[in-house]
């Protein structure tokens, strides 16, 4: 068996397409994103009648993407991994400070939640904030690179900050 991920920037999103050779009927597809090409969340589901996905990420900075296979019998199989360059975003809603000193500074243009979580995925602080300037005080936490998501309108973005 083998899973091929092909994936292109055509400047307002990722439009990433695959194909599936196996003899085994497929039971599920995951498509997972990742921001170091080493740790990888699911991004979606998708039908197995499906053979591409159009994405629009909100994030300034490469993404890695694989495919997950999974067989009626529970064999897992990963497509290789491809890294496409950021989409252009005239439009985005929020401004995150990525390298900080002890606060997160987000500005944006709706209400939103957000999930701040260490690079092993662990969550280390959650909450809701509003339309406007929010200042999150990492200042207690250990230097190094956290992982925070923006939820808003069911959309969610995701941004890598580093802490000096």
């Amino acid at each position: 068996s083998q899973v091929l991920l092909s994936g292109k920037n055509n400047k307002v999103s990722h439009y990433l397409n695959w194909s599936i050779i196996t003899d085994e009927a497929i039971q599920n597809l995951v498509l997972e994103s990742s921001l170091n090409g080493s740790v990888f969340t699911t991004l979606t589901g998708v039908s197995s009648e499906k053979n591409n996905f159009n994405y629009k990420p909100q994030l300034t900075e490469n993404l890695f993407y694989r495919l997950k296979e999974t067989s009626v019998t529970g064999q897992v199989l990963y497509s290789n991994i491809i890294s496409l360059k950021p989409v252009e975003n005239s439009n985005r809603s929020f401004t995150i400070s990525t390298l900080v000193k002890s606060e997160i500074s987000i500005n944006t243009s709706k209400d939103f939640s957000y999930l701040l979580s260490d690079v092993s995925g662990r969550i280390i602080k959650s909450g809701k904030a509003k339309t406007g300037q929010t200042n999150i005080n990492i200042g207690n936490y250990p230097k190094g690179i956290y992982i925070i998501q923006i939820i808003s309108n069911h959309q969610r973005t995701t941004q890598r900050i580093v802490r000096l």
